[in-house]
């Protein structure tokens, strides 16, 4: 069961991110992206959760992790980060990132001293 909804909510936040990059090709409401960046946000806040759930050994997401700091990049080069809201949510996109790695990494720790 944990491994397929960390599998959904890989998905989830592939979609997510994709619809962010759509944000930077076209003209979009500050609404629209404003959604778009918190839908990622929160889909991301779900599969750290359920990664933690899982005990962080079920997921294997680097390419993702690279996509959804793609998104966070080009935030920065389409200067949407000086868009309070945008900024906040990068931050905090940022800092489940960083936390899903470190849950990864401690899972890897405990496999090889187990």
């Amino acid at each position: 069961m944990a491994n397929t909804t960390v599998d959904h909510l890989s998905k989830l936040v592939e979609q997510a991110a994709e619809q962010v990059h759509l944000t930077f090709r076209g003209r979009s409401e500050e609404s629209e992206v404003l959604d778009r960046f918190w839908q990622l946000e929160d889909d991301v806040y779900r599969l750290l959760e359920a990664a933690n759930d899982a005990g962080g050994d079920t997921i294997e997401c680097r390419d993702l992790i690279r996509k959804v700091v793609s998104v966070l990049g080009s935030a920065e080069v389409f200067n949407l980060s000086s868009v309070p809201a945008v900024k906040a949510s990068c931050e905090a996109i940022n800092e489940h990132l960083i936390a899903l790695e470190h849950l990864k990494q401690k899972a890897r720790a405990a496999d090889n001293v187990g």
